[in-house]
């Protein structure tokens, strides 16, 4: 569809290369507020079918309805060029009759005997006394129509220049309801809607209106006298810089030589003494230097944006390379700078029409024309509406160059970007690249960054933790573990520097500490880049041979950073994905640009370690979709100590404190209360017990918070749940034990289930407490999620119930209740399999395996081959 403003443009050429297109006098561009006013207008009344206009100037408003398919009738007070706008907007090809008329009383007449319009509006120009035009257009609206009238309170645009009252408006309308009401700018903006039901009118609220009206009228008179006293002081000192000028001019070398070239001519005395004259002017001469006014880029006014965003909504059916095309028809003589710009305004109107795709593929052809701090700017925010993480951080690098090299606008731009969440991605600049050959190390020290540890926090990472580490030890390997710096400072405010050991050994492994930085109350990227320092300097003083860190980035990357600058390997043990876990509980977080920057860090954390350790096929997978090679990953998955975690005599004492009756089935959960955990859904499933006539007890031991006893959410929903349901006798809560008396509280327990939700993350990350509970010899109970059927073979070594379903847990529970030989049964044979399968000693055989390969000193002799990769997978 051709643009009306583009018709039969007159071209002009700006310094910056951008073409302008002047537009006809039909459609000439108003003044930014009231072209702000028009894009308002349109967006109210999309979808209509007949919009009656009645103004003056009101063209390109015409021009802008035409384009949503509305069928217009307009009564301008200045019909001065109405034969090209007919034209025009015949050319719009929407097949829908236009009316262009003068505004005078016979057409005002003609227009309202149609009837029939679903939407007026009412502008400056109006010419009559809204008191008796509104009631002469309410009579011509249909059901259900709009009504706009946006009119100066000094009433400038009617005959007499009556003022406008907020009042007046409503009361003349009494068949309208109102929907907006307000003053801007001197200005009543009102919309009104065609309405069967009788007007209610808040007088309050009217006078309120009027009185802020007459307000912003006092402002505007006053304004107007300080703008005439501005004027007339920019008129004298323009006129003293024009004398000063002047004055200038005199004192050039240029006038007094013209001076005394003519002063020769009229006088012969003063042609003689010329010569002399002319040596005087040249010894006297003083050097100027002459400032050239660079023209001022005036760019693409907003009518000129607007006519290039129609031309790409009409073109993009056909795709990136149509709307380009389109665009550089418009442009046939642009240089590249202002068509790169043109193509940045198009790739940005896709994309408000939801074509993401399209906006980045025009977008990146705009920034490679033309790589503009500026382009490079608006590239950057496209990059991030559209999920392009990598260009994000290749566009966010270029900026950042160009501000140290001294570039005010980046400058800028980079400290107002600081400010926004997306800016971490910046950090990934830290990474220096992988060396050509690893750094000679003395011993075999093996570091081990991990985000928390023993004796502070004993959920599931913790204990991983301590598995791993005990068993690397075992082998002989001198493994140190070191905190991310803050912990445990930054998780128990109650505790000082003073009151934290540098250094905690547990079972022979030392958990050494880094007090600072703390993460509380600093931006993020600021925390890592400080906690890289501070790990670096503590790597230098323990020269590792190797170092691993374990989930998330904001462990690892500082840790990846600091033994690149060592020049030592890394292993990247990725345990879980949390932006994949606030996904689950919170699924408008994945569209959130929030999301993409964590996957992107955590992504190139990945790509970057030299090898990457995960828990299970899933997230294997997940990490390959994410642009790691298959090569560099490695499972390992969860395992347990089953020589400490073995069959036991129930602890008689602890069930009498508990008050567990001796007969009566146990079922039991420990460990960390997290929503995906489904702790409240195997409540609702005991209360069915209940209903059913079993008797049972249900022992949940922990709490929200891995390092404290505070009571959270979840916890209340489970006491709510039992109270309601009418087992609260039977639920039994003693909140969060010792590390040490885990095993005392599994020998009470008979049936342990795992209910996790059917949520990504529990698809994913495969949980530690179902092995211990094994080991234990107890009959587990697990959902059907991938990485809980990854360890549970249903009906082999425990069962597997259909996630999401209470009536299948509550069938699976019971089935356990009524049979203690099928619980003896299971609970053997998981032992069996977790002795066989899972043992810290097969994890610790895949991390020596991997170790083995970066003994060369060469960092690409270390990529895995299948062979060695084959070797690795028959070990789990």
């Amino acid at each position: 569809m051709p643009d009306p403003q583009m018709s039969t443009p007159a071209v002009s050429s700006t310094d910056s290369g951008v073409r302008r297109i002047e537009s006809p006098a039909s459609v000439r561009l108003p003044a930014a507020d009231v072209w702000q006013r028009f894009l308002s207008i349109r967006d109210q009344v999309r979808g209509r079918n007949r919009v009656l206009l009645i103004g003056a100037k009101l063209a390109s408003l015409a021009v802008l309805l035409v384009r949503e398919g509305c069928g217009i009738t307009l009564l301008d007070a200045q019909p001065d060029g109405f034969d090209a706008l007919s034209e025009e907007l015949a050319a719009e090809g929407s097949g829908v009759a236009h009316v262009l008329r003068g505004l005078d009383s016979n057409t005002l007449r003609e227009a309202l005997a149609e009837n029939g319009y679903d939407a007026a509006v009412v502008l400056d120009g109006y010419r009559f006394e809204l008191e008796s035009l509104l009631p002469l257009l309410s009579s011509a609206m249909s059901p259900q129509s709009i009504l706009i009238a946006v009119v100066a309170f000094d009433g400038r645009g009617s005959r007499t220049a009556e003022p406008v009252f907020p009042g007046m408006l409503v009361q003349a309308l009494p068949e309208f309801s109102v929907e907006r009401l307000a003053v801007s700018d001197g200005f009543v903006e009102s919309v009104f809607v065609r309405d069967s039901k009788p007007m209610t009118v808040d007088e309050h609220s009217i006078l309120a209106t009027t009185e802020l009206a007459a307000s912003e009228e006092m402002r505007r008179l006053s304004g107007k006298v300080r703008t005439i006293e501005q004027e007339l002081q920019d008129t004298r000192e323009a006129l003293a810089e024009s004398e000063r000028q002047v004055s200038e001019l005199r004192e050039s070398t240029s006038f007094r030589l013209g001076f005394a070239l003519v002063m020769s001519i009229r006088s012969p005395g003063s042609l003689i003494k010329l010569p002399m004259t002319l040596a005087r002017l040249f010894r006297g001469r003083r050097t100027r230097t002459v400032q050239v006014q660079k023209k001022v880029r005036t760019g693409l006014t907003d009518w000129e944006k607007e006519a290039l965003r129609h031309q790409a909504r009409q073109s993009m059916h056909g795709g990136a390379e149509m709307v380009m095309r389109s665009i550089q028809s418009r442009l046939p003589d642009a240089e590249e700078s202002g068509l790169a710009f043109a193509y940045l305004i198009a790739a940005q109107a896709c994309g408000a029409e939801g074509r993401r795709d399209l906006e980045f593929e025009i977008a990146s052809r705009a920034v490679e024309l033309k790589r503009s701090v500026g382009m490079l700017r608006g590239f950057l925010h496209v990059t991030l509406r559209c999920r392009q993480m990598q260009a994000a951080s290749d566009t966010l690098k270029e900026l950042h160059d160009a501000a140290r090299s001294g570039n005010k606008i980046a400058e800028g731009f980079i400290d107002q970007f600081k400010t926004t969440s997306s800016y971490k991605i910046a950090v990934l600049e830290a990474i220096p690249p992988r060396p050509e050959r690893w750094s000679p190390a003395e011993g075999d020290r093996f570091v081990y960054v991990l985000h928390n540890s023993l004796p502070y926090s004993s959920g599931g990472y913790a204990t991983r933790s301590h598995g791993v580490a005990v068993g690397l030890a075992e082998r002989g390997h001198q493994v140190v573990c070191v905190t991310r710096p803050g912990f445990p400072l930054d998780i128990k405010p109650e505790l000082a520097p003073v009151d934290i050991p540098i250094v905690d050994t547990i079972d022979g492994v030392q958990y050494q500490r880094i007090v600072s930085p703390s993460r509380a109350g600093v931006a993020e990227y600021r925390y890592i880049l400080d906690a890289t320092e501070r790990l670096e300097a503590e790597l230098r003083r323990v020269k590792p041979r190797y170092v691993q860190g374990a989930s998330n980035y904001l462990t690892a990357l500082p840790a990846l950073v600091a033994a690149r600058k060592l020049g030592v390997p890394f292993f990247y043990e990725v345990r879980g994905l949390w932006e994949i876990t606030r996904m689950s509980r919170d699924q408008e977080f994945a569209k959130s640009v929030s999301f993409d920057v964590q996957r992107h860090i955590e992504g190139t954390v990945a790509r970057e370690a030299d090898h990457v350790f995960t828990l299970t096929e899933p997230m294997r997978e997940e990490l390959i979709a994410r642009g790691v090679d298959p090569a560099r990953i490695t499972l390992l998955p969860n395992s347990v100590d089953a020589e400490r975690f073995q069959p036991i005599a129930k602890d008689l004492e602890l069930a009498r404190q508990l008050g567990l009756p001796e007969s009566v089935p146990v079922i039991g959960y420990i460990g960390t209360f997290v929503i995906y955990e489904g702790l409240e859904h195997l409540v609702e499933a005991c209360v069915k017990l209940h209903e059913r006539g079993h008797d049972f007890r249900l022992v949940l031991v922990g709490s929200e918070n891995a390092s404290g006893q505070e009571r959270g959410p979840i916890t209340e929903e489970v006491l709510r749940i039992a109270r309601e349901g009418g087992i609260e006798d039977k639920l039994i809560m003693p909140g969060r034990i010792p590390h040490e008396l885990v095993e005392s509280y599994y020998s009470l327990l008979d049936i342990c289930p795992f209910p996790r939700k059917p949520w990504p993350v529990c698809e994913m990350v495969s949980p530690m407490k179902p092995l211990e509970a094994l080991a234990m010899e107890k009959a587990v109970v697990v959902s059907s999620v991938r990485a809980l059927t990854e360890m549970i073979s249903d009906g082999q070594t425990g069962l597997v119930f259909e996630k999401g379903s209470l009536g299948s847990l509550a069938e699976v529970l019971e089935r356990l209740i009524v049979d203690p030989a099928l619980r003896q049964r299971l609970g053997k044979q998981g032992r069996k399999w977790v002795i066989e399968e899972r043992s810290w000693r097969k994890v610790v055989d895949s991390i020596e395996g991997v170790l083995g390969r970066f003994d060369t000193g060469s960092s690409e002799d270390a990529s895995a081959s299948p062979a060695m990769e084959a070797v690795a997978a028959s070990r789990l």
